[in-house]
């Protein structure tokens, strides 16, 4: 099968932190678990990996191509849901929606308000007046209505309850099964990283092994 994402000895700076060395890939269709406990680099890597940070050393490759050859096609078939909301939390859900469909004729205005209703939330009220686990849910929501081939998400579930957490797993799994994407998390909880075809494993920074990484 054809790699969506791979990463070769990569080195990324956030602050005075390095994710130092990483390599990974991942498949079509496939599911990576990236799992570590705080501090263990695994936002860092979700910012390289979605474009956020540039890399001090190694390679991020989408489909074959770094994001300097292709970038407009990569970032069309790329979602990316970072640790807290990159977009103004000043905006109601639904405007927030409209916004992305006016730049994005390809977002899904259906998906969005049937998602938007089993995630029971309020498409008029202020993102920021949602709780941060309603904020994720609707990041996620966002990023699945662009219609992604790659979807990346830090810690998906952080913060939720045990109902939310299984709405938001089925809503990734549904997705996963119907597109054929590739997708790419964090975790630090044992039980979402088993949901992976595969895991990797940080920890301050760097990979080690799977008995290694609390």
């Amino acid at each position: 099968m054809r790699d969506a994402l791979q990463t070769e000895k990569l080195f990324l700076r956030r602050g005075t932190f390095m994710v130092c060395n990483v390599s990974l890939r991942v498949e079509m269709g496939q599911m990576l678990a990236v799992g570590g406990k705080g501090r263990a680099g695994k936002s860092t890597l979700i910012r390289g990996i979605g474009g956020a940070l540039d890399p001090e050393a190694g390679r991020i490759t989408y489909w074959g191509k770094e994001l300097c050859e292709d970038e407009a096609r990569i970032r069309r078939q790329m979602s990316v849901v970072y640790d807290a909301p990159n977009f103004n939390t000043e905006f109601k859900a639904d405007r927030l929606a409209r916004e992305l469909a006016k730049h994005e004729p390809f977002f899904d205005r259906e998906a969005f308000l049937s998602y938007m209703e089993q995630m029971e939330l309020d498409i008029g009220m202020r993102v920021k007046m949602y709780a941060p686990d309603m904020q994720k849910k609707l990041m996620l929501i966002l990023a699945v209505c662009r219609g992604p081939q790659l979807l990346v998400i830090d810690e998906p579930t952080r913060g939720a309850d045990a109902d939310s957490k299984k709405r938001m797993w089925d809503l990734i799994e549904d997705y996963r099964k119907r597109s054929g994407a590739a997708v790419v998390y964090t975790a630090h909880h044992e039980e979402e990283i088993l949901r992976a075809d595969r895991a990797i494993y940080l920890k301050s920074g760097a990979v080690v092994q799977k008995e290694d990484w609390r």
